[in-house]
C-alpha cells in the first residue's frame, strides 16, 4: 500500500484579515506580558503586543508600562522602547485567501526589559493598556469604545522566594477556518515547575479614543460587556462549542459564523497546591472562510513484473494544478511534468520516492510513495552454509543480490512456512533438509532453493564406572547423549597406555559399547582404572571429542 505523508506548504502567503473586513480594522488584536526571576530582585520583562497596521496607529514606542503593589500603590512607571516588530504567519494548516487584494497583516511588537523591585511582603502586578478595539468584533457591543488591559502577577517574595510566569511558546490562533474543527495547543511552559490551570476568561479593557495610552490603572480591571448572546465561556458562534481543558490547555471546537471574536485566557499558577498567581492572555480570533485542504492520491497501475519502471494515476480531491517529482537515489530531484498518468521509466536500478504535489492556488500537499526500481531477472542464490552441525554451528542465510525493500519475503523448511527473518532451527530434521526463500512483489516472482544436512551436535556424555561380573546389570559400558550422533568411536587404554579395546558404530543407539573384555586376547580385563577417549562424528568429522577415566569392577 502507499504510503500518503502529509506536508502542508503554503504557495502563496495571505495575512490575517477578514474578506470585506479590511477597511475598518484599524486596531489591537491581542498581547500578553511574560516574566523571567534573574534573582537578586531582578526581572527580565518581555510584552508581546499584537495589531492590525492596516490604517491604524503604530505601536507605542516607547510604551507607558506600570507597576504597581498588591494595594494598587504606584511602584513604577516606566517607558519601554519597542525591541522589534515582525509578522505573525498563519498555521500551517490554514488554508485561506480573502480573495479581495485588499489583505491585512498580523504584525508583533516585542518589548523588553529588565527592571529591579524590592523585596516586599506585597506582590505585584505588571499592567499595559491601550486602546482601541477593532470596530469589527461581533461579541463585543460598540468595541471602539473598549481599550485592552494586558496584566500578570508577581507573587510576594517573602511567601514565594522566586516566581518566573508561564511562556506560551505558540502565537495566538487568529485565524481559524468556518465549519472546520479546531485544535490548538495553549499550554504554557513553567520555568519553576509550578502546574497551570487553564480557564476562558472576559477580557478587560483599558484605555479610552480620548486617551488610547494610558498611565496604567491598577486593579480591579473593568471586565468588556458581552454583547447578546455571547458570555465568557460561550464567546464565539460554534458548535460544538469552544472549551479549553483546563489541565492541558488545549482548545477545541467548531465555528460556525464568519467573524472577529475576542477571548481572554487565564492561566493560573499552583504551588504546592496553593494559587500563587495568574496571567491573563488577551487575543482577538478571525473566523474566515477557508478552501478545503488538497488531498492528492497515487494510484499505482503496475499488475505485472515492471522491473525499472511503472505506471501511476494522479487521483484525489480539491486541488486543480499538479506535479510529479521524483526523489533520486543520491537525494536529488528531477520534475516529470503534470500529465495525469505517469509512465515511468528509469534505467537505474535504487531506491526513488514519487511525490505528487497538487495546489488549489492557495495551499497545495504533497502524497508521496516509496519506490523500488528493479531488475527483474537478478539470478536469485541463497548464500549460506549447506550443512550443519547445530546448536554448535548457528547457520545463516543471505540472498544476492538484494531484493526490493517493498513486500514479504519467505523462508521454506522441507515444504514448511516460516514466519521469521531466518528459518527456525527446530524446523530442520536430521539428515536432509530442503530450504527456499520466495519473494513477490509487484508481479515479480524469485525463488531460489538448497539443500541443507543437518545434524544435532550436543556434547556427550560418559559414565565413571561399570561392573561386568555376569549379573545382568551394568555389564557395558558405553557414552549417552541426547541426541545421537552419526558415527560414534570409543577407545579404551590400560594403565600402562595399552589398548584394551577400540570400537565404533554408525548405528550409535544400537551399539552396547564395550563389555570389559580385552579386544585382541579375548579374556576379562582385570578390575582396575582406565584411560577412554570417546569421539562423536556428524558429517564425516569430530564435532564432539572426550577423554577420561573409568573404573572395572566384578
Amino acid at each position: 500500500p502507499l504510503r500518503i505523508f502529509r506536508n502542508m506548504k503554503r504557495i502563496l502567503l495571505f495575512f490575517f484579515v477578514l474578506c470585506g473586513m479590511a477597511s475598518s480594522a484599524t486596531h489591537i488584536i491581542g498581547g500578553e506580558i511574560r516574566y523571567t526571576y534573574l534573582g537578586g530582585g531582578q526581572y527580565d520583562i518581555e510584552m508581546l503586543i499584537y495589531r492590525d497596521p492596516n490604517g491604524g496607529p503604530a505601536f507605542d514606542n516607547p510604551a507607558i508600562f506600570g507597576v504597581v503593589d498588591e494595594f494598587g500603590a504606584e511602584v513604577l512607571t516606566l517607558n519601554f522602547t519597542l525591541d522589534s516588530i515582525n509578522f505573525v504567519p498563519l498555521a500551517d494548516d490554514t488554508c485561506y485567501a480573502s480573495g479581495t487584494g485588499d489583505d491585512v497583516v498580523v504584525e508583533r511588537g516585542y518589548y523588553r526589559e529588565i527592571i529591579t523591585l524590592p523585596d516586599s511582603t506585597r506582590g505585584y502586578t505588571l499592567i499595559y493598556q491601550r486602546c482601541c478595539r477593532n470596530a469589527t468584533i461581533l461579541n463585543i457591543p460598540t468595541p471602539l469604545n473598549y481599550g485592552a488591559t494586558y496584566a500578570t502577577g508577581i507573587p510576594a517574595r517573602d511567601s514565594i522566594v522566586n516566581n518566573s510566569n508561564p511562556h506560551f511558546p505558540l502565537p495566538p490562533p487568529i485565524v481559524v477556518c468556518a465549519n472546520t474543527p479546531f485544535f490548538y495547543n495553549h499550554s504554557g511552559i513553567d520555568a519553576d515547575g509550578d502546574s497551570i490551570s487553564y480557564s476562558f476568561g472576559t477580557p478587560f479593557t483599558g484605555g479610552s479614543q480620548t486617551n488610547p495610552q494610558p498611565i496604567p490603572s491598577p486593579p480591579p480591571f473593568f471586565p468588556i460587556p458581552w454583547a447578546p448572546g455571547y458570555s465568557t465561556n460561550d464567546w464565539i458562534d460554534a458548535n460544538p462549542a469552544f472549551a479549553i481543558d483546563p489541565v492541558t490547555g488545549i482548545i477545541t471546537g467548531t465555528p460556525t459564523t464568519i467573524g472577529q471574536y475576542v477571548t481572554q485566557i487565564r492561566a493560573i499558577e499552583w504551588r504546592n497546591g496553593v494559587q500563587i498567581n495568574v496571567t491573563w492572555r488577551d487575543f482577538q480570533v478571525n473566523v474566515v472562510q477557508c478552501l478545503p485542504e488538497p488531498q492528492p492520491v497515487i494510484l499505482e497501475q503496475n499488475d505485472s513484473c515492471s522491473g525499472t519502471g511503472g505506471t501511476y494515476t494522479a487521483a484525489g480531491f480539491f486541488f486543480d494544478d499538479f506535479n510529479w517529482v521524483l526523489t533520486l537515489p543520491d537525494g536529488s530531484q528531477e520534475a516529470l511534468g503534470s500529465d495525469s498518468i505517469l509512465n515511468l521509466s528509469r534505467t537505474d536500478t535504487g531506491a526513488y520516492v514519487l511525490s505528487l504535489v497538487a495546489s488549489n492556488g492557495i495551499c497545495s500537499d504533497t502524497a508521496s510513495t516509496d519506490l523500488w526500481l528493479y531488475n527483474p531477472d537478478i539470478g536469485l542464490e541463497i548464500l549460506g552454509p549447506d550443512s550443519a552441525c547445530f546448536p554448535q554451528d548457528e547457520p545463516f542465510w543471505t540472498l544476492s543480490p538484494d531484493l526490493p525493500a517493498e513486500g514479504v519475503g519467505t523462508w521454506f523448511v522441507n515444504e514448511v512456512k516460516q514466519t521469521g527473518v531466518q528459518p527456525d532451527p527446530d524446523a530442520f530434521q536430521v539428515g536432509l533438509n530442503q530450504l527456499v526463500y520466495r519473494k513477490n512483489y509487484r508481479g515479480c516472482s524469485w525463488t531460489d532453493t538448497t539443500d541443507v544436512w543437518w545434524a544435532i551436535c550436543v556434547d556427550i556424555e560418559t559414565p565413571n564406572v561399570f561392573t561386568p561380573n555376569g549379573d545382568g546389570e551394568n555389564e557395558n559400558w558405553y557414552p549417552f547423549w541426547e541426541f545421537a550422533p552419526e558415527r560414534i568411536e570409543i577407545l579404551i587404554f590400560d594403565r600402562w597406555g595399552v589398548i584394551v579395546f577400540e570400537g565404533g558404530s554408525d548405528n550409535p543407539d544400537l551399539w552396547e559399547g564395550w563389555n570389559g573384555v580385552n579386544y585382541s586376547s579375548k579374556q576379562d580385563c582385570p578390575e582396575g582404572t582406565y584411560y577412554f577417549v570417546v569421539r562423536g562424528f556428524a558429517f564425516g568429522e569430530v564435532f564432539s571429542e572426550k577423554s577420561g577415566f573409568l573404573t572395572l569392577l566384578r
